[in-house]
């Protein structure tokens, strides 16, 4: 089919309805939609500013997936958009690195799309609603981080609202935690709520028959917190808690040298630009904190077992999941896996119980882990400090009496290393770090948790 300049032009006309947001694309209905008495409470003029700004955000990447280079929205220009604009360039580093695209040619690819939009009337935020003290939102994805911010926000005294976001994309990795949201609510009485968002299908690279890519995910963590928005209206919380940490914040240099973050968004300053957007749009009503920043993912990994175990069971993280059966929690092939394994092995955790149905330490899943160069390793081990980490904790499971293939590579290429620098990386990665995105009320609170956790580690 010869390609005419209609193909890289798009219109999407996007409408309000009864309990969210939804648009006619490609004869396909695609909606975001909240239990209905959350959007129904949610006032007209908070709803319009949202409408704008949310509509632009959910779609900004799904032109880097797909071949368009021309937009229309049926929108006002969104007073976020510069914002939003630059939150995606600074992701590109990292969605870039492990595909076959260029970062220059992608920047500029995004900065060279023509959008517009249907007036340039921007509304200013609306935000009539008084938080309460105890109420705080938890976007919930069933990670560690995340199961651990929301145990520690009710330890500390909160009522929170745990939130999941059904993306409608990956099919069984949804059915699994939808289970478990519904567990949740059953087993450990805390208020849940689910938003299904059919309208991340447009972001998808399957939906566009492309390549495999992580450009079109680049938006996600700032659209939880405005996703977020009409519920902390709903049940007056002051706070949306993310689960960003310490790891979020090592940096890396990227194939074409740029400087990259695993996720720009969920590192510190991802986090507290973030914070600055959220505050405007309530007119500081709700602010944007984590609970969890000042912990590493190895400090993570033992509070969240050994302070929370009946919450730790739910913990549910792979690269792979939505390609296993119902029997299955880890593909047990998968930097994720790995990560969590050796993490689990350093603290004495028993990995059975936790659903690995075997060891990861023979010589199959030496591609799996950064310290040993692996080939399969992801973003979020590719930093100096995320090599590091991994050296202590396969010390600590050394010393705990992990035995197996790489245990023995270990002992012969690290173990001296390790043991020299024992002192300075107990210090890095289990002491806390920076509390910037914690208030002040709250951070003594969390701290005596840490520390009680903590202590003999130090």
């Amino acid at each position: 089919m010869k390609k005419t300049k209609q193909n890289f032009q798009v219109k999407l006309a996007f409408s309000l309805l009864d309990n969210g947001i939804g648009i006619k694309f490609r004869n396909r209905s695609f909606s975001l939609s909240y239990p209905e008495k959350i959007w129904r409470a949610y006032p007209k003029n908070e709803k319009d500013f949202l409408f704008d700004n949310l509509v632009y955000l959910l779609t900004i990447t799904f032109p880097l997936v797909s071949e368009f280079k021309k937009i229309r929205y049926n929108t006002a220009y969104p007073l976020f958009k510069p914002y939003f604009q630059q939150m995606v360039i600074r992701d590109i580093p990292s969605s870039t690195e492990d595909y076959p695209v260029s970062t220059a040619k992608t920047v500029k690819r995004f900065m060279n799309l023509e959008v517009n939009f249907k007036d340039y009337q921007i509304k200013n935020p609306v935000y009539r609603t008084r938080p309460v003290k105890k109420r705080l939102i938890v976007p919930l994805s069933f990670g560690k981080d995340s199961l651990l911010t929301l145990a520690v926000a009710r330890e500390i005294g909160f009522e929170p609202v745990a939130v999941y976001i059904n993306d409608t994309i990956s099919g069984l990795e949804n059915r699994w935690k939808l289970e478990l949201i519904k567990k949740l609510s059953r087993d450990f009485k805390i208020e849940t709520m689910v938003i299904t968002n059919q309208i991340e299908n447009l972001n998808d690279f399957e939906y566009w028959g492309k390549n495999e890519s992580s450009l079109g995910y680049a938006h996600m963590i700032a659209g939880f917190c405005f996703l977020s928005l009409p519920l902390a209206y709903f049940f007056k919380a002051g706070y949306i808690a993310l689960g960003n940490q310490q790891d979020m914040s090592f940096p890396f240099w990227n194939k074409e040298g740029y400087r990259a973050f695993p996720s720009f968004d969920q590192s510190l300053e991802g986090t507290k630009q973030l914070d600055g957007i959220i505050g405007l749009a309530t007119q500081n009503k709700v602010r944007l904190i984590s609970l969890i920043e000042p912990l590493t993912n190895l400090a993570i990994t033992k509070i969240l077992n050994q302070r929370y175990p009946d919450l730790a069971k739910l913990q549910i993280c792979c690269d792979a999941l939505n390609t296993l059966d119902n029997r299955q929690r880890w593909c047990l092939n998968c930097s994720k896996c790995a990560r969590l394994f050796i993490f689990m092995k350093a603290w004495g955790i028993n990995t059975k119980k936790s659903g690995f149905t075997r060891e990861l330490l023979g010589k199959s899943s030496e591609k799996l882990y950064r310290l040993f160069s692996g080939r399969l390793a992801d973003n979020y081990e590719k930093s100096e400090e995320a090599r590091d980490e991994q050296l202590l904790a396969f010390y600590l499971a050394y010393k705990k009496g992990a035995r197996g293939y790489l245990m023995d590579k270990f002992k012969k290429n690290f173990l001296n290393e390790t043991m020299r620098r024992e002192k300075s990386l107990r210090k890095n990665f289990l002491e806390l770090h920076s509390m910037e995105t914690i208030p002040e009320n709250l951070k003594n609170k969390v701290g005596k948790i840490y520390h009680q956790e903590l202590k003999e580690s130090f």
